[in-house]
């Protein structure tokens, strides 16, 4: 996804070319989730836009079917809410981080250590949170 976006795109979607430690809002960081970083869904193209949601639905479709459909459905009224933020470098080859962040959602994916292959990765619904 932030290969696909133009300059502009990546400069509103990047919020730092240093890589967090870990993910950043597990229990005792949730001062996190209180704002929004990166770039909003609406800022995207189309196909971008359909990027992001293959993305969200990776992370949604470990949800028995049901549940899973039902969420995708509730994300689908909340597009416009949701921010796609980037940290490190756009290399292929380099330590990232990703957030995925909307109203009532957040995915977190997080790859620095043992040369980058080492991932912590997330998927927290805020309305029936009990990470809190």
């Amino acid at each position: 996804l932030i290969l696909s976006m133009n300059k502009e795109q990546q400069t509103k979607a990047i919020v730092s070319n240093k890589v967090p430690d870990d993910i950043l809002t597990r229990s005792g960081k949730e001062n996190f989730l209180k704002s929004f970083q990166g770039i909003p869904f609406n800022d995207l193209s189309s196909s971008q836009q359909q990027l992001l949601l293959h993305l969200i639905n990776d992370y949604v479709s470990n949800l028995n079917t049901t549940l899973a459909a039902s969420y995708l459905k509730s994300l689908r009224q909340q597009e416009n809410k949701i921010y796609f933020g980037w940290w490190g470098s756009t290399k292929t080859d380099g330590a990232i981080y990703y957030r995925v962040h909307g109203s009532g959602f957040i995915i977190e994916y997080c790859s620095r250590l043992h040369n980058a292959n080492h991932v912590h990765t997330l998927w927290r619904d805020l309305d029936s949170d009990f990470g809190e």
